[in-house]
C-alpha cells in the first residue's frame, strides 16, 4: 500500500513588469532543464521533490521560491534570471514526518 504524503499547490506573486511564466510545476526530477512529470500527489517512497519555473522576458528578475508545509514557511530559495528564457528550480528534501499539504509561493 502506498500512502499519499503530500499534496501540492502553487501561488504566484509578480511585479507589474512584462514577464511571463510559461510553466510552473512540482516534479520528481529535472532532466535537461525540463521537469520529467507533473505532480499533484507524492507517495511516501519519494525523499525529495522539485519545483520548476520557466520564465520568459525577465532578464535580471529576482526569483524566490518559498516552500510552505501545512501553512508554515519552511524554506526559501532565491535566484536571479540570467537569460530571456530562464528555467529555474528548487528542491526540497523530505523526511518521514513531512507528509501533508505543501505550497510553493513564487515571487518575481
Amino acid at each position: 500500500m502506498v500512502a499519499v504524503i503530500a499534496t501540492f499547490s502553487m501561488l504566484l506573486a509578480t511585479t507589474t513588469m512584462a514577464m511571463s511564466m510559461n510553466k510552473a510545476q512540482f516534479t520528481t526530477s529535472v532532466v535537461d532543464r525540463e521537469p520529467i512529470d507533473d505532480l499533484e500527489r507524492l507517495s511516501n517512497n519519494f525523499k525529495s521533490v522539485f519545483y520548476f519555473t520557466d520564465l520568459r522576458d525577465c532578464i535580471g528578475c529576482k526569483i524566490e521560491h518559498q516552500w510552505w508545509h501545512k501553512g508554515k514557511k519552511v524554506s526559501s530559495v532565491k535566484g536571479k534570471a540570467k537569460y530571456a528564457r530562464y528555467r529555474w528550480w528548487s528542491k526540497k528534501t523530505l523526511t518521514d514526518d513531512m507528509y501533508g499539504d505543501w505550497t510553493v509561493k513564487v515571487y518575481v
